[in-house]
């Protein structure tokens, strides 16, 4: 009993020493589990269409890209970034968004027709005609289609071709007022006037019972008074519409152009800055409107506005009024300058001795500067001394120089009148469109 004692109670202390001697240390602590967030998913399309209200329109084209790379199947998506892209004139990219689209969508009507203008916006009538059949063939009477195949066909003087997409549209739906506009304009283009004014005045007739403002019916109307040379009857037309919609590109451009050629220089200039906000990178319209400013006597921003007509085509014409106008303004060196590109771009050259035509105008330039410089540089050091006593001053009369520089400045102011109203004069008269073609 003692020994089992004993062995319990040494046991016992050993146990006590041994833990004094050396506690195990704690467990270590369980480490955190960081969760990682996802990063929050981008809605694109509802980014698109917020940017689109917001108007930021380059930032919506390439949210729409975005979102489109994520879902390429949504046709209205397309369509929708093809739109935004024709707006821009980024018209490859436009017509692959809305070629896309149909694709996807076969009857989607807008993406036709917007591939269509897509297409002839590139000079590509062949390949919009071509369009608009393959989306005929599964919508075989759309109007809006058939309307603008009938305008491709008649572009490309396909008349036959033209009159029958019209036909077929008028087939089902004969009080197409679009269809009778685009027919008034095939004969029109035939040189069918009467015919072609009939059909308008029976297209104003629907569209009054209709109870629709079509301002495009005055314009055309106005183009066939033109070409009977009418003019006051055409300004009347186009006044007509531009009544209708102050801000209608074809009345505005047709009226600037006629008061143009009547030298009314204020409604010119009135009318084609109303155009300019629409066709900026049109040439007629830059060089028009310079003519305007031109005869308004607003030389900086008549030379401003040919400068960017010049930039946009180079025209003998609009060189011609910049040497024209910057003469006007009294920079003669600017002048000269633009003589000299106009000389180059016809590969001509001017003699000291031409007083004809262009010429006239370009050496009284020359003589011009240099009588500039004369006045202006300092006399010579012996012509600032006093007289000696007994020398004597002598006048002589004008040389044969000085009569050439007369005779330069009579055949500049000459040629400066002939040369300004050959300018106005050279614009054209208008253009014909009808609503609903493209």
């Amino acid at each position: 009993m003692n020994k089992l004692l004993r062995t319990s109670s040494a046991v016992l202390t050993a146990g006590f020493v041994y833990g004094c001697a050396a506690a195990p240390p704690p467990p270590p602590p369980k480490p955190k589990v960081v969760k990682k967030v996802a990063p929050k998913k981008i809605d694109y399309l509802a980014k698109a269409q917020k940017e689109v209200s917001e108007k930021n329109f380059d930032a919506a084209i390439a949210s729409y890209g975005k979102y489109l790379a994520e879902k390429p199947d949504d046709a209205i998506a397309h369509y929708n970034r093809g739109t935004l892209l024709l707006k821009a004139n980024k018209l490859d990219e436009a017509a692959a968004e809305f070629q896309k689209a149909t694709e996807l969508a076969p009857k989607h009507t807008d993406s036709a027709v917007n591939l269509g203008v897509c297409l002839r916006s590139k000079g590509d009538l062949d390949a919009a005609v071509a369009a608009y059949r393959t989306y005929l063939k599964n919508d075989p009477f759309n109007n809006r289609v058939l309307n603008n195949l009938s305008a491709l066909y008649r572009e490309q003087k396909k008349f036959k071709k033209a009159i029958s997409s019209i036909r077929t549209l008028l087939m089902r739906d004969q009080k197409n007022v679009d269809a009778y506009k685009n027919l008034a304009l095939i004969y029109y283009d035939q040189g069918k006037y009467k015919l072609s004014m009939t059909i308008l005045q029976n297209a104003m007739k629907m569209s009054k019972e209709q109870k629709r403002k079509d301002p495009d019916i005055h314009v055309n109307m106005g183009m066939i008074h033109l070409a009977n040379k009418e003019n006051g009857k055409a300004m009347a037309q186009f006044k007509f519409a531009k009544d209708m919609d102050a801000s209608n590109i074809l009345a505005n451009y047709n009226i600037g152009a006629l008061a143009l050629s009547h030298r009314d220089y204020n409604m010119a200039a009135k009318t084609l800055s109303v155009v300019l906000k629409n066709w900026p990178n049109d040439f007629e319209v830059n060089a028009a409107l310079g003519y305007a400013l031109q005869g308004q006597e607003k030389f900086n921003e008549a030379a401003a506005q040919l400068e960017k007509a010049f930039g946009i085509k180079k025209d003998e014409r609009v060189l011609t009024q910049l040497v024209v106008v910057w003469q006007s303004a009294g920079d003669a060196n600017k002048a000269l300058a633009y003589g000299d590109q106009l000389l180059a771009l016809q590969g001509k050259q001017c003699t000291d001795e031409d007083f004809d035509g262009f010429c006239g105008r370009y050496n009284g330039i020359k003589m011009m500067i240099a009588m500039e410089k004369e006045n202006a540089a300092p006399p010579p050091e012996e012509e600032k001394a006093k007289p000696k006593a007994g020398q004597v001053d002598v006048f002589e009369e004008g040389g044969e120089e000085e009569v050439a520089a007369q005779e330069a400045e009579a055949a500049a102011e000459a040629s400066a009148e002939s040369e300004g109203n050959a300018g106005v004069d050279a614009v054209k008269t208008g253009t014909t469109a009808a609503a609903g073609s493209i």
